[in-house]
């Protein structure tokens, strides 16, 4: 039996597993083993071949060599010595070959090393997610226990009040009244207040319209006292004295609406005093005297009618 024939036997024994039943890392094994082996085969069969061919060679040899009648026995021995070392030159490689042992290639073992490796921690990194989880699933689940708890709790309390409120029902009555008081009192302060932001616009509207009503008559008023002295005040003059008499007018009015002093002070020879004396003769005015260390005037104040 040939060696050839020795190695297909050994395929032959030696089923390849499914798919199903290995790993990866398995197949990637099998299929290099499986190439290695084809190449030995190979190998084997072009061994074969060489070993068939060389004794062609050596039988035509042999038969040259009996053809020759003139062929020495020293020749003879000769050819039948190198025809004995190739013999034992051949079978020596072929029980070399034989013993030598199967051995995988580097990069498939480091390949097969890497994959374990990556496995195992792959493995290790799912238990311990795992058990985390179980952890996260442990926590939750006394979470849950807890808020149905707090859950029985409160609902023992919302039938507590349910049955509170059913024992009350003309205090009940009674809340409901007010809080329809309440927004009928509510529905009438809105009102109200419409209406007092209408009345204050139309205020402020009469207010402008008597100041400038006021601002007339300051300017009538002036251009009357300087043709009674006979003198007439520069333009500058003038309107200092309209502004100043239109200041005084207003401090009158917002102190009257206040609740600080009413009283304006009033200083002689001043533009303020003809229009002060003038409201005072038509009675629009009080007087009083003051004290003022520097000061020499009155204060005067609107007056209170309807008070």
């Amino acid at each position: 039996m040939t060696k050839a024939t020795r190695v297909g036997n050994l395929l032959a024994v030696h089923e390849m597993p499914g798919e199903q039943s290995c790993s990866q890392i398995q197949q990637t094994y099998v299929r290099k083993l499986q190439a290695d082996l084809d190449r030995t085969k190979k190998f084997v069969d072009q061994t074969d071949e060489a070993t068939a061919q060389l004794e062609d060679e050596e039988d035509k040899e042999t038969r040259a060599e009996e053809k020759r009648d003139n062929a020495t026995e020293e020749n003879g021995q000769n050819n039948q010595s190198n025809d004995i070392n190739r013999k034992a030159h051949l079978l020596a490689l072929y029980e070399v070959y034989k013993q030598l042992p199967y051995l995988a290639i580097k990069n498939d073992l480091i390949g097969i090393a890497t994959a374990t490796k990556l496995t195992a921690e792959a493995v290790n990194e799912q238990i311990r997610t795992s058990e985390q989880f179980e952890k996260e699933n442990a926590a939750a689940i006394e979470d849950i226990e807890s808020l149905k708890t707090i859950l029985s709790d409160y609902q023992k309390v919302v039938t507590l009040l349910q049955k509170r409120l059913e024992s009350h029902p003309a205090r009940m009555a009674e809340l409901q009244n007010k809080i329809i008081d309440l927004d009928t009192r509510k529905n009438n302060l809105s009102s109200l207040r419409a209406k007092a932001r209408e009345s204050s616009g139309n205020a402020k509207k009469v207010e402008d319209l008597l100041y400038v009503h006021a601002q007339r008559l300051i300017v009538k008023l002036h251009a009357m006292m300087d043709w009674e002295n006979t003198s007439v005040a520069d333009e500058s003059t003038f309107r200092t004295n309209i502004l100043r008499s239109s200041t005084f007018l207003k401090t009158l009015v917002s102190n009257l609406v206040s609740f600080e002093s009413t009283w304006v002070s009033v200083g002689k020879g001043t533009s303020e005093e003809h229009l002060a004396k003038l409201m005072i003769q038509h009675g629009i005015l009080q007087e009083r005297d003051t004290q003022h260390e520097g000061f020499e005037g009155y204060e005067v104040a609107l007056r209170r009618y309807g008070y």
